[in-house]
C-alpha cells in the first residue's frame, strides 16, 4: 500500500484506509504462509489465484442447479 501514499508515510487518506480494509482480511490469511521471493510479496497474487479459483468453482456449482 505504499505506492497508494501521498505525502508522510504513515499518512492515510479515506481512500487508502478503504482499500487497506476491504484487502487485509484475505492477505492475512495468506500472510500465514512464506511468500516472498526477495523483497518481492506474492501475497496479492496468491490471493487474486485464490480468489478467482472459489469464484469459478462457485459460478460452475450456481450454473449446475
Amino acid at each position: 500500500m505504499s505506492w497508494l501514499s501521498v505525502g508522510r508515510p504513515m499518512q492515510m487518506n479515506k481512500i487508502t484506509i478503504m482499500i487497506y480494509d476491504a484487502t487485509e482480511p484475505i492477505f492475512k490469511l495468506f500472510r500465514k504462509i512464506p511468500l516472498r521471493i526477495g523483497m518481492i510479496d506474492l501475497t496479492p497474487l496468491v490471493a487474486m489465484i485464490a480468489i478467482d479459483f472459489i469464484a469459478n468453482i462457485l459460478i460452475s456449482v450456481i450454473l449446475s442447479i
